[in-house]
């Protein structure tokens, strides 16, 4: 065990130099660069704390770093050397995770503090201690990304597939909500379709603590339920993970991925959720739309099968997507569709006086 984590920092000593020094140009930059400051009447007033910038570097790295980390799964020859090690699946496992979350934190913090240094050596008017707490905040929500990251990712036979099955989690947990906000105009004020993409934590963390350090902050009404939700799902993550680590096996490499979490998942709740999305209230294009969805959709079984030669499950699968979705569109327009309020209408007095 302990060779085998000795070898792994060996393994990765040269990217993690290499994105720590991109990370710090990056965050040194702009931390000497950016507008942070306005005056008004000899008064100085923080408009940029500039932590967006280390915020979407963890972003990217907790997503690049699985991508490493586990893409020895979509290569037979690699697989089998390391599905071979005298190293349980678990132990192996482990030892990958404390290896990526050592190589995407880092140079985040790296980045993050020589940023901060540059920052404070600048006239600025920031509540600095608020850099600090961000910082601590970051770090769980960074470590739950990579989790959700690394479980959907290794799902995947090939590396596309697992690119593709990325983008497609990232998103789903907001269908259903956007669903709502697009009959329910006034639910969006009370729950935020956006708040459920597994990036949105990240970024609505750093919005909210740029107004701490710049002195502003308004309330963060979608921590109620962004931050549970995206605990219970890193958590979850971490769960599957350690849960498949056994059942993984090295012939499935650069095979079909035939996953409940990826395709057999995703296409048929995508195909059913842009279809219930797609309101019969924009006329014909709301059947140029559905035409669009249903051959997408047939593209993507094609890319998922390779094959134009697509299962009888395939084909119903999609079609009764797409009918269920189009069916709730329609419930959604005509049944539980909220009235767009009238323009407001000022009554104007013929006799007033020009």
């Amino acid at each position: 065990m302990k060779k085998y984590w000795k070898y792994e920092l060996k393994r990765n000593l040269l990217p993690l130099a290499a994105f720590t020094a991109i990370a710090c140009l990056i965050c040194a930059i702009f931390g000497a660069t950016s507008y942070i400051v306005s005056s008004w009447e000899g008064t100085l007033r923080a408009v940029n704390s500039v932590i967006s910038t280390p915020t979407v570097i963890l972003g990217i790295l907790c997503t690049l770093v699985p991508v490493m980390q586990f893409s020895f799964r979509m290569e037979t020859r690699s697989a089998d050397l390391w599905f071979s090690l005298p190293v349980k699946r678990e132990r192996q496992l482990l030892v990958r995770l404390l290896a990526g979350l050592l190589l995407a934190f880092i140079p985040y913090t790296a980045a993050y503090w020589v940023q901060f240094v540059i920052l404070v050596c600048r006239e600025n008017a920031f509540e600095l201690v608020h850099y600090l707490t961000f910082y601590l905040a970051s770090l769980p929500l960074g470590a739950l990304l990579f989790g959700i990251n690394s479980f959907v990712f290794s799902r995947a036979n090939t590396v596309w597939d697992g690119l593709a099955f990325l983008l497609g989690w990232s998103f789903l947990l907001a269908m259903p909500f956007l669903y709502l906000n697009t009959y329910i105009y006034s639910f969006s004020k009370y729950v935020s379709a956006d708040a459920f993409i597994t990036y949105a934590p990240l970024g609505y963390a750093a919005v909210w603590f740029d107004g701490l350090i710049c002195g502003d902050a308004e309330a963060f009404a979608e921590a109620s339920y962004m931050f549970p939700v995206a605990a219970a799902t890193g958590v979850a993550a971490y769960a599957g993970l350690f849960l498949y680590a056994g059942r993984d096996r090295a012939e499935s490499a650069g095979q079909i991925s035939d996953s409940p979490w990826g395709y057999k998942t995703l296409l048929p709740l995508y195909i059913f959720f842009f279809s219930a999305c797609n309101s019969p209230d924009s006329g014909s294009m709301f059947w140029i739309l559905s035409a669009l969805i249903l051959v997408l959709g047939f593209v993507l079984y094609v890319v998922y099968r390779r094959s134009f030669r697509l299962k009888k499950q395939d084909i119903l699968l999609l079609l009764l997507a797409f009918a269920a979705g189009v069916a709730l569109a329609c419930f959604g327009a005509y049944v539980i569709a909220e009235p767009i309020a009238p323009p407001l209408r000022i009554p104007i007095d013929e006799n007033m006086a020009l």
